[in-house]
């Protein structure tokens, strides 16, 4: 089958699954999950509901899990995965390579030291950047250590733009670079999304809210969050109403989170046209972004791409983005596949949400948005590991 190749992976993520299925096809791939997430876990992470995701996260590949001994067992901590297992199964299994998602757990630490240590080369992927958060005095802070430490590893697989200047920020050689797209199972949201419009479901669900069908939605989708900024939209949206006078424009809030009681509160003057959906799961999103119109993520920091605005292209909305989020440069051309405000700008938002208003019955998004998915797709993201895996080994 080629090359031997284990992968380590904090806990199954949702986006994730669609890939080691695609590449358990052309690799003898084995997935190692340091931390078996509960659903207590995926509340305590940011949800605050309990829930396990509905779509099954491990056919099609195999996968281990990992004996987790941190002291406080987790994925919102460097310490919360601690798997020194992993140095003596890298030793014995004779891997071509090893795919470590990011370095920002100890077991991902572990998993890079085990193989520099046993001659197997390392393939990191990863999404971090310069703008999503961090203080500029902190870049500064890790600018020596890591331009020594990052350079030593086989190769990277750059997800977006940004991601591709903070590892040449840090000293990566360009050669060691492959382009690995942040993607999400585009073909399965665009089958879902057109069977939640010929089954009437997306209508329904406008219904069940008193929305009507010329009615236009604007959609916030994710935890509800300080850093994702919620408050912006509800108050910029809250805002275009007074405004325009307009009773035909409504805001979907799909997600829970500690904020939620906050923002309702903050809504309650306009609760007839501001929804709060609470925690929705995977397989409920595509009929919730058929309903909607276009989807904002204001998030004002922590946001290193945001997988929602993928999933809202492949269901044919485009998207209106803060410049902090790190899929701005890659998947908004201003205009034709969304727009980007200044973060924290609530008046710019606004703005920017009356010109969506105004100008989306005129321009035809559908098309723009599939031909962007085209280079943000698992197979794009595959074909740059693929490449990654050549230049590494002697294989090929």
């Amino acid at each position: 089958m080629g090359y031997k190749v284990g992968i380590i992976l904090s806990h199954p993520i949702q986006y994730y699954s669609p890939w080691f299925r695609y590449l358990s096809k052309q690799l003898d791939i084995e997935v190692f999950y340091a931390h078996n997430q509960s659903s207590i876990d995926n509340a305590s992470s940011g949800f605050k509901t309990e829930f396990q995701w509905d779509i099954d996260l491990f056919d099609g590949y195999k996968y281990r899990w990992l004996n987790n001994i941190a002291r406080k067992p987790g994925i919102n901590s460097f310490f919360g995965c601690d798997t020194p297992e992993i140095d003596e199964i890298i030793k014995r299994s004779k891997f071509d390579a090893f795919l470590v998602c990011g370095w920002n757990y100890k077991a991902y630490i572990q998993a890079i030291i085990a193989s520099k240590k046993n001659n197997v080369p390392v393939i990191i992927r990863g999404d971090s950047n310069l703008i999503s958060g961090r203080s500029h005095i902190i870049n500064i802070a890790r600018f020596i250590p890591y331009r020594i430490l990052l350079p030593l590893i086989d190769a990277y697989l750059y997800v977006g733009k940004l991601n591709k200047e903070y590892l040449l920020y840090y000293g990566v050689d360009q050669k060691k670079i492959f382009f690995s797209p942040h993607f999400i199972d585009n073909e399965l949201f665009t089958r879902s999304a057109q069977e939640a419009i010929d089954s009437g479901r997306a209508a329904d669900l406008r219904g069940e809210l008193g929305i009507s069908n010329d009615s236009f939605v604007f959609l916030f989708a994710g935890k509800l969050l300080e850093r994702k900024r919620p408050q912006d939209f509800i108050m910029a949206f809250m805002e275009l109403i007074n405004k325009r006078d307009d009773n035909k424009i409504h805001a979907i809030i799909a997600g829970d989170g500690p904020l939620r009681r906050e923002l309702e509160l903050l809504s309650k003057r306009h609760s007839s046209c501001i929804h709060f959906l609470g925690f929705c799961n995977q397989s409920k999103m595509p009929a919730i972004y058929k309903s909607s119109n276009i989807l904002v993520l204001p998030s004002i920091f922590g946001e290193t791409w945001g997988l929602v605005v993928n999933e809202a292209f492949a269901c044919g909305i485009p998207a209106i983005v803060s410049d902090r989020c790190g899929c701005a440069p890659d998947l908004i051309d201003e205009g034709v596949t969304g727009f980007t405000f200044k973060a924290g700008d609530r008046d710019s938002l606004c703005e920017i949400m009356s010109l969506a208003r105004d100008c989306y019955h005129a321009r035809n998004f559908v098309e723009p948005l599939g031909a962007k998915l085209k280079n943000y797709s698992l197979e794009k993201a595959s074909i740059g590991f693929l490449e990654a895996l050549g230049a590494t080994h002697n294989k090929g």
